[in-house]
């Protein structure tokens, strides 16, 4: 299992100029590279998960996440002052497959969802994630975003840069879900998939008793704030049913999947 490490971001001591142009990209492509500040870590391995949390000005928390693509190396430093001095950073190349302007996931609901024990806010970036603070934290980024680690058509090639620079307006809005509703939920239907069927207490036993993920049949993107059934607006679904439903846009319906699992199983 690859290492998960916290970079982070300040927008109150850099400026992140081609954001929008980054997030532009990530939305047509899958995904999007860029250049982060390691801080004094030199042990960061190609290919080591990483999660981008926004400091300093509020609102706080993670904005992106993905994966790194080169050892850590020396390069001029980001503050442009300190680049003028001649002043190093240790960088490394990143790979987004997940990336907003405002957190997908806010520091209160990491220190008590994830770890109030962890320091969320470190100094420096490069802070790594203990095992089970990251095992938490990717659980709920994917309950949270749908999106998985593992990125399509990356191959890690030495000394891969690219030009970057065409700008967009991309604007970001996180929709709140309300815990008692997800709650309701799987009270009214059990945690059991209603796409494939699997129960995860059977399959794995007491330790991922009740683990369910919840999709709203009508995405709150679309419907904006509004008043939720939880019976018949939400359905408790399994993480890679849930990852499939939102492979197209609009999502695929319940009753497509089942349609696309029978078809795929009488092949």
């Amino acid at each position: 299992m690859s290492r998960s490490f916290l970079l982070t971001w300040n927008p109150g001591s850099w400026q992140w100029d081609d954001l929008a142009a980054s997030i532009g990209e990530l939305d047509t492509t899958g995904q999007t590279e860029n250049v982060w500040s390691c801080g004094v870590r030199r042990d960061l391995p190609v290919g080591s998960r990483f999660f981008l949390m926004r400091l300093g000005e509020n609102p706080k928390g993670i904005v992106g996440a993905g994966i790194t693509t080169s050892d850590p190396f020396d390069r001029p430093h980001w503050n442009d002052a300190r680049a003028a001095n001649g002043d190093l950073a240790i960088s490394v190349d990143i790979l987004f497959n997940s990336l907003s302007r405002d957190p997908q996931i806010p520091l209160d609901e990491l220190r008590t969802r994830v770890s109030s024990e962890f320091d969320w806010t470190p100094q420096a970036s490069g802070t790594e994630l203990p095992p089970d603070v990251a095992e938490r934290l990717e659980a709920l980024w994917t309950e949270e975003t749908g999106d998985l680690v593992v990125l399509r058509n990356y191959s890690p090639l030495p000394n891969r840069r690219f030009a970057e620079g065409n700008s967009s307006s991309v604007t970001i809005t996180r929709y709140e879900r309300d815990p008692a509703a997800r709650s309701a939920c799987i009270a009214y239907y059990g945690p059991v998939c209603q796409i494939c069927g699997i129960d995860f207490s059977t399959k794995y036993g007491p330790v991922a008793s009740g683990f369910i993920h919840v999709h709203h049949l009508n995405p709150v993107s679309v419907t904006g704030a509004t008043s939720t059934d939880p019976i018949n607006d939400l359905r408790p679904v399994c993480p890679n049913c849930h990852l499939v439903i939102h492979r197209r846009r609009p999502p695929y319906s319940i009753d497509e999947m089942k349609e696309m699992i029978k078809n795929h199983e009488s092949q």
